[in-house]
């Protein structure tokens, strides 16, 4: 019986041990660069300076045909509000995290859409 519950402790205690582990890999590595798409909203950090971010956003509106709204870049963030051809609201937020390091942010309608948030993400790239 005490061998019985010792083995249930340690392989409770194992599995608790082991997923936090997991958690903690997984979290460092969406920090570390990796692109996260959570809660409608996709989130990555680019190498790039805020106003190159913003730019890239700019044209990224431009190559899809977007009728950008609004376009507001200050110090540390940066804004850009448009409409797709189909009417859905986009918004990129840019905010600058280092010199060289520009955490963008990008919604695509109410609910989010990732589909259209990463061809945004892509377009932004190749912008840089």
């Amino acid at each position: 019986m005490k061998r019985t519950l010792l083995l249930a402790l340690i392989v409770c205690s194992s599995l608790t041990l082991f997923t936090g582990c997991a958690a903690l890999l997984v979290g460092a590595a969406a920090g570390a660069g990796g692109v996260a798409y959570a809660q409608g909203e996709l989130k990555n950090t680019e190498s790039v300076a805020l106003s190159t971010a913003h730019r890239a956003a700019e044209r990224a509106a431009k190559d899809l045909k977007f009728a950008v709204l609004k376009s507001q870049l200050d110090g540390l963030n940066g804004v850009i509000e448009a409409r797709t051809v189909a009417d859905q609201k986009v918004t990129i937020k840019t905010k600058q995290v280092a010199a060289k390091a520009t955490e963008v942010r990008i919604r695509v309608g109410l609910l989010g859409d990732e589909t259209a948030s990463r061809q945004i993400l892509s377009r932004m790239q190749a912008n840089y």
